[in-house]
């Protein structure tokens, strides 16, 4: 071992650390890094879970100008899965609709998700 000339030394500054001193510093740096990195994740998790789910649904509305007209509503392929909603009743899968009285009416193409 050397010899250290302690006399011209600032013996406030020469501090020997030991493991237990370098052990509560990790302890201390675990204890603030592990809840800010909680927090992250339950902000991620809480906007994965809560964002808003696109709508799959077009809604517009028909103007018929004869009473009994039957209208082609969509030329779609049969593989595309979707409910027909007209003036707020369900009819299922149906391209066209036989509309009973003339006038404006509220159409909605549901789509299912693949």
């Amino acid at each position: 071992m050397e010899n250290f000339d302690y006399a011209n030394q600032d013996l406030d500054n020469f501090i020997i650390k030991d493991k237990n001193y370098y052990a509560k510093r990790r302890k201390k740096c675990l204890l603030i890094w592990i809840p800010i990195l909680l927090v992250i994740i339950l902000a991620i998790v809480l906007y994965l879970v809560l964002r808003p789910k696109p709508d799959n649904k077009i809604i517009c509305q028909y103007e018929t100008l004869t009473d009994d007209e039957n209208v082609i509503l969509i030329n779609i392929d049969d593989n595309i899965d979707f409910t027909l909603i007209i003036d707020d009743v369900k009819y299922g899968k149906k391209k066209s609709h036989n509309f009973q009285k003339a006038g404006k009416h509220k159409v909605i193409f549901d789509f299912k998700k693949n």
